[in-house]
């Protein structure tokens, strides 16, 4: 395994701790804050959630495949990881981006002051829903201006109401104590102490003093994260990277050592001599040499049989395997 193996299970295994933290991140934005109900202000409020929980969920994954590549040195592990950890480290910097938008929105501070289609928005039956949710959470009536925010229903046709009844009834979410139907016709008689029946301030005006204390510094703190696991993920992709090239390079080299083998399985049809030059070479080179003597044999022949016979005869001796013979 080497280095890279424990390097790379080590860094997902950060990675994967990150991702967790990021999903309870963005399920505080989403259920506590309720961030992607404002994105009628501004974008960025439900991009950032939603961006913060698509790089929790995909982390988990991409960092279990990271780690279970690098513990058993899959190269197609390696290489998918690197491939799926480029694209989350993408989705991770446009969250970095879109969270320090948000963040330099936040700090206009005029998230009351937007201007907005109150009475559009109201008499949408989703977003007034969505809307009441906000209005139950932070105790508050209506979207903008504070004591006379509940105003902003007197031209919204709620469900049950008539039309001339309209501006006399707030939603159920707006009442102090909540109770079905408190709202009906909370606003046909006096109104200098309707502050005890219903919340009077809009949402917006509350929402930016909530975030100003509570949601930048957490915003802050995912910003500095943030950066910080994109660049652990780019480190993670170039270990894994690297292991991948180190595993191919070493099946290469497996490979020509094969090679090499089978190439010496058949030079060894040829036995080697002392020198290295192979039997087959050297009888060759024997051969040659012994049509050389017999050439000089002939030639020696042919001179002698011009001259005169000489029938005298010699003796030698030749040496026999068992006993010296003399002829």
């Amino acid at each position: 395994m080497g280095v890279y193996g424990p390097a790379i299970v080590g860094l997902n295994l950060v990675v994967l701790l990150a991702s967790i933290i990021l999903l309870y991140f963005a399920n505080v934005l989403i259920s506590f804050y309720l961030l992607p109900t404002l994105d009628f202000v501004e974008d960025a409020f439900s991009t950032v959630p939603n961006l913060a929980l698509a790089v929790g969920l995909l982390g988990i994954i991409i960092s279990l495949v990271g780690m279970a590549a690098g513990a058993v040195s899959s190269r197609p592990g390696l290489i998918l990881h690197a491939v799926l950890t480029s694209v989350l480290v993408l989705i991770q910097l446009a969250s970095v981006y879109n969270t320090n938008s948000l963040r330099n929105q936040l700090d206009l501070k005029d998230l009351s002051r937007r201007q907005v289609n109150k009475t559009g928005l109201l008499n949408d039956p989703n977003f007034r829903l969505r809307w009441d949710v906000v209005q139950e959470t932070y105790s508050c009536c209506g979207i903008q201006n504070l004591i006379t925010g509940f105003r902003d229903w007197d031209l919204v046709l709620l469900p049950g109401v008539r039309e001339h009844e309209i501006g006399q009834t707030v939603p159920d979410s707006c009442c102090v104590q909540y109770s079905k139907r408190c709202g009906y016709d909370v606003l046909a008689g006096e109104t200098h102490e309707i502050h005890r029946e219903i919340n009077v301030h809009g949402c917006l005006p509350i929402l930016e003093d909530r975030f100003e204390r509570n949601l930048k510094p957490l915003l802050l703190a995912h910003l500095g994260t943030g950066v910080v696991l994109a660049l652990i993920l780019i480190i993670a992709i170039v270990l894994s990277s690297a292991y991948a090239a180190a595993i191919t390079r070493r099946k290469q080299r497996e490979a020509d050592r094969m090679n090499d083998m089978t190439q010496g399985d058949k030079r060894s049809i040829y036995h080697f001599t002392d020198r290295g030059q192979p039997q087959q070479q050297q009888g060759t080179a024997s051969r040659s040499a012994s049509r050389t003597l017999y050439e000089e044999a002939d030639r020696v022949s042919s001179a002698s049989s011009t001259a005169k016979p000489d029938f005298r005869s010699s003796a030698y001796i030749e040496r026999s395997s068992t006993h010296d013979t003399e002829i």
